[in-house]
């Protein structure tokens, strides 16, 4: 029972910042053909500050016409910062990592947000269509870990 609730451990945070860090757009001479496929090369990052109780998440993706990172058509990197209220994030200082389940939901929510402003940002650009596939936040788990 005791591991369950491990694995269940909640914290209020808020939403307190969000950021552009960087945008690319490569100039081009011709306009993007109709249809063309975009793949995305996606990182991201957290950043836990105990003694600030705040937690920063950075994401970023390159773009590019191929899945082997063919022309680089773009790129974006944004940054979400959430507050946790005062002293909650103590009980993970420790292990200095937050639970599985927190650190979904902080990824889940960054990668949204960047959806959205990569949708503002590429408007009326030649990357008007290249949206952030709707993706599994807790893919990137495996590499947090393995760092």
């Amino acid at each position: 029972m005791k591991a369950k609730s491990e694995e269940t451990k909640t914290i209020g945070v808020r939403l307190s910042s969000v950021g552009l860090l960087g945008v690319s757009f490569p100039v081009r001479s011709e306009p993007m053909p109709h249809g063309v496929k975009y793949y995305f090369d996606m990182h991201i990052e957290q950043t836990i500050q105990f003694d600030q109780d705040k937690i920063t998440v950075v994401f970023g993706t390159k773009i590019y016409n191929t899945e082997d990172s063919g022309e680089l058509f773009g790129g974006i990197t944004t940054a979400c910062e959430f507050h946790a209220e005062k002293g909650e994030l103590d009980k993970f200082k420790e292990s200095r990592a937050l639970p599985d389940n927190i650190t979904v939901m902080l990824y889940s929510l960054t990668i949204s947000t960047s959806r959205g402003i990569m949708a503002s940002e590429f408007r009326g650009t030649y990357l008007n269509e290249a949206i952030l596939p709707i993706i599994d936040p807790s893919g990137f788990l495996a590499s947090r870990k393995s760092k």
